[in-house]
């Protein structure tokens, strides 16, 4: 799973954006998977059929993360050469700035900077520009345009050491969530009773959009999400604004937990935002759902920080919840 990740982490992604990421996670999984394909809205959607079993249906599994971060688009070229950029999603600003981005395409890389350029940075105000180095406007609309979409791009830092546990990286905590959802479809085998399915959503910052489409195609009569959260200890989400978790499955994946010797911590989000989990169980005549959650520091901003090593334990808690079930 460590250069599975390590890929991930190399990739730049963004909402609206994420074609490059999911091409990566295909090409990891695409020999353990029988039917794939990225829709419309940019999610890449895979599915384990069963085994065949004359009288007997199959329970359908889903398991759903985001792979997109925020970022930003630019919406104007100032006469200096400067980009003017808006956000896409919520990103925290004394985060965003003095940051590097990187278009979508990954042509040309710069620095989002305020408008003041001495500006502290918990002053920092919208709106931020991208400085690519261009001498002026002339030159910057030869190479980027309006609609362009900015990446964060700041290079992963590894504590202690390479080798270290601790990663500081953009977008670190759903590309941890689609490694260990990738890597679970290498360690399942099929079987007759279950059809498991993989969804890696697009546009989760822009108010969980790719999810709703993904459970739609799938029809699950399960969905496990799994997302980062700002946290210490693995999390299990028990209800937020708009959906309450499946009891059973909270239950469950409890139970599973703590046959590994992993403890999850219960949580209710009290945001005001739809998460995946509500969009997905919402969806058709409804899913019976759950979400498992990564801690991270700093969630959302160019500099997410958490500790790598869960990922093998969540692996295995997830193979466990499926051993159980």
């Amino acid at each position: 799973m460590t250069n599975l990740l390590d890929t991930l982490l190399a990739v730049p992604t963004v909402s609206g954006g994420e074609k490059a990421i999911n091409d990566k996670i295909y090409r990891y999984i695409k020999n353990y998977v029988n039917e794939s394909q990225i829709d419309a809205l940019g999610n890449l959607i895979c599915v384990r059929k069963a085994l065949p079993k004359k009288g007997k249906k199959p329970l359908k599994i889903g398991f759903f993360c985001a792979v997109d971060a925020p970022g930003r688009i630019v919406t104007y070229i100032e006469e200096n050469g400067l980009v003017r950029t808006a956000a896409i999603g919520k990103t925290d600003l004394k985060f965003a700035a003095y940051s590097k981005v990187v278009t979508a395409d990954e042509k040309y890389t710069g620095i989002l900077v305020p408008e003041n350029f001495k500006a502290e940075k918990d002053a920092v105000s919208e709106p931020l520009f991208a400085d690519f180095g261009f001498e002026n406007e002339s030159e910057a609309a030869e190479h980027i345009s309006v609609g362009d979409l900015l990446c964060f791009a700041d290079e992963p830092v590894r504590l202690p050491s390479k080798i270290g546990k601790t990663v500081y990286a953009p977008a670190l905590g759903n590309k941890l969530c689609a490694a260990v959802l990738a890597e679970l479809a290498h360690k399942t085998e099929p079987a007759d009773a279950f059809e498991l399915s993989f969804a890696f959503c697009a546009q989760s910052a822009l108010g969980a959009r790719g999810a709703a489409p993904a459970a739609f195609s799938l029809t699950p009569d399960i969905a496990v999400c799994f997302e980062p959260y700002e946290g210490k200890t693995p999390g299990i989400r028990i209800a937020d604004r708009f959906l309450v978790s499946d009891g059973q499955f909270v239950k469950d994946l409890t139970d599973a937990a703590a046959q590994i010797g992993m403890t999850l911590t219960p949580q209710i989000d009290s945001e005001p935002l739809f998460t995946d989990a509500a969009r997905i169980g919402g969806a058709g005549q409804g899913v019976r759902t759950v979400t498992l959650l990564y801690p991270v520091n700093a969630k959302g901003s160019a500099r997410e920080r958490a500790d790598v090593t869960l990922c093998s334990k969540f692996t295995e808690l997830l193979l466990q919840f499926l051993r159980q079930l």
